[in-house]
């Protein structure tokens, strides 16, 4: 018999209140292994070190946009995606900036930021942004990674000289 929970957690910020709601099952379903992401939930906003506010999903991690997809076009694929995880839409509600697209390498929902899909870094850990101005190539394409800030931009250091190499060991 699997038992249906409700979690509500509200996140205060100061002068924001933002609302998580997630539902899962204490079921042990085989679907609900340890760092999954393919249910990671909805997003909510969390204040991270110098980062500031930002989107994070239901696990407290960063959320990301690419330069090269703000389009709306998928370019993440392949081995990127052992970096760079989609965060899979879990209902097809979208709000203000955020919406969802179909991938067409999985045909799973990704939930978008102003029309980019959004990821999530495998390189951090909840409470962490470390991905942000990150850049990196996969399979030819270069990409340039931004973290999800929740005054509705996705921020660049552009005070600082353009990065050569992401810093990371893959």
């Amino acid at each position: 018999m699997k038992i249906n929970k409700l979690i509500l957690v509200v996140l205060v910020v100061p002068g924001l209140a933002t609302t998580l709601v997630a539902c899962g099952n204490d079921g042990g379903s085989d679907d609900d292994t340890a760092g999954s992401d393919t249910d990671t939930g909805p997003l909510s906003v969390r204040s991270i070190g110098s980062a500031g506010d930002v989107y994070v999903d239901a696990d407290g991690r960063a959320v990301y946009v690419a330069e090269e997809e703000k389009s709306g076009k998928v370019l993440c694929t392949g081995s990127c995606l052992d970096v760079w995880k989609p965060v899979i839409a879990s209902g097809s509600a979208t709000t203000g900036d955020f919406g969802t697209l179909t991938r067409p390498d999985t045909d799973e929902k990704q939930v978008t930021f102003e029309g980019a899909p959004v990821y999530t870094f495998t390189m951090e850990g909840s409470g962490e942004v470390t991905g942000n101005d990150v850049t990196d190539e996969f399979d030819g394409v270069s990409f340039t990674w931004h973290v999800v800030d929740a005054g509705g931009a996705a921020p660049s250091d552009t005070s600082s000289s353009p990065d050569t190499g992401n810093g990371y060991d893959y």
